[in-house]
């Protein structure tokens, strides 16, 4: 008996950690979704605060053939957003890996790229798949793996 509340415990600890983790990752509803060349598809979730640069983090998520090259088809990742050169870039801090640059050129525009398995893809925005994009989707898949 002693034995089954103890791991009773010890689940219900690990729940309610889980939980209060992604309780803390509030995301903006609103995310963003950009594409390229091969079906590469990139959707991003921001988190709400800003963390200590002035930047966003976010959740992202790679598909398309680059990404199952690079093995990352379908993960989501937390990325720390962190400044660089005219703009930011998303950084994998778990494998210290630069993933998406977002630079703004003459100051008009902007442009990005996704960086996977040591090649750089261009992406750009879409309007219409972002307005499609359910950021809780996101949220889901990131905390379901831990």
């Amino acid at each position: 008996m002693k034995t089954l509340l103890g791991t009773l415990a010890v689940v219900c600890v690990s729940l309610y950690a889980s939980l209060a983790h992604a309780d803390e990752l509030k995301l903006s509803p609103y995310g963003k979704v950009f594409v390229g060349d091969g079906g590469l598809t990139v959707e991003i979730a921001t988190l709400d605060a800003k963390n200590a640069d002035g930047y966003n983090d976010a959740l992202i998520r790679v598909t398309g053939s680059a990404a199952h090259d690079a093995g990352l088809d379908g993960k989501v990742i937390l990325h720390a957003a962190v400044p660089s050169g005219t703009g930011f870039d998303y950084v994998d801090k778990a494998k210290d890996v630069h993933r998406m640059s977002s630079r703004n050129a003459w100051g008009s525009w902007d442009f990005f790229q996704v960086h996977l398995g040591g090649k750089s893809y261009d992406v750009g925005f879409s309007e219409k798949k972002s307005k499609e994009l359910k950021v809780d989707d996101l949220l889901k898949a990131y905390t379901k793996k831990k």
